[in-house]
């Protein structure tokens, strides 16, 4: 493995820095443990620049932690705490992306993590970055995660698609969008709004394409689809 292509410095114990990017990771104080959620990868590398640089290289990788006794080097799509479930191990030390700014809804031509990473995809529709409907953006986060077990009340646009059945018993008779939002918003068991473009009604999903993926088909006419994002 070649770590030439990106230069990555060793700023000062707590900070490592990729210099060309202006990407910086900083020590994160819970050292002495390996993290058992939000996996990457798991690797072995040679050393804490390399496992550095495994990180940098995929945009949806927030956390890095390297073994300096078993050279394991392992990267997470979260941001890990103290809180984050974890095994002791001897010799790691664990890094976090700082400046994280929110890509969501970023013209696509300013540049999206690549699809392949963690469900983030161009919406050719919006001309926008976001999440793919078999994954939920996580706001704390920021990146896109296969589950969500704490929905939160903004929300994702997609078009030209429905989640076949998993209704809600509600549906709501009106013109504004607005309304069928502040509806789900106030239902926890809401998580996917289907709205008509030729009548004024929304349907209410307890369920998504994240969970459902083979009930999610190509509608006609093209309905419109606000799905939750993820605390």
């Amino acid at each position: 493995m070649t770590t030439s292509l990106i230069p990555i410095m060793v700023l000062s114990m707590g900070v490592i820095a990729a210099s060309i990017t202006g990407r910086v990771f900083q020590r994160k104080g819970v050292d002495g443990k390996m993290f058992s959620e939000r996996i990457l990868f798991n690797t072995n590398t040679h050393s804490l620049i390399e496992c550095a640089l495994l990180c940098h290289h995929l945009k949806c990788c927030l956390t890095f932690t390297f073994s300096e006794v078993t050279h394991l080097c392992q990267g997470h799509f979260a941001v890990v705490t103290v809180n984050t479930p974890s095994s002791p191990a001897d010799g790691a030390v664990t890094f976090s992306r700082e400046n994280n700014e929110s890509w969501l809804s970023r013209p696509c031509a300013n540049g999206c993590p690549t699809a392949t990473e963690c469900g983030v995809e161009c919406d050719s529709d919006r001309g926008e970055c976001s999440c793919s409907p078999y994954f939920y953006y996580s706001v704390s986060l920021n990146t896109c995660v296969p589950s969500c077990s704490t929905p939160h009340t903004t929300y994702v646009e997609y078009k030209g698609h429905d989640l076949s059945g998993h209704d809600l018993s509600m549906v709501l008779t009106t013109e504004n969008f607005q309304e069928c939002k502040d509806w789900c918003s106030a239902n926890d068991d809401c998580r996917l709004i289907v709205a008509s473009p030729t009548v004024p009604r929304c349907w209410f999903k307890y369920m998504t394409a994240a969970e459902r993926p083979a009930y999610w088909i190509p509608s006609n006419p093209v309905f419109v689809n606000f799905q939750k994002t993820c605390a």
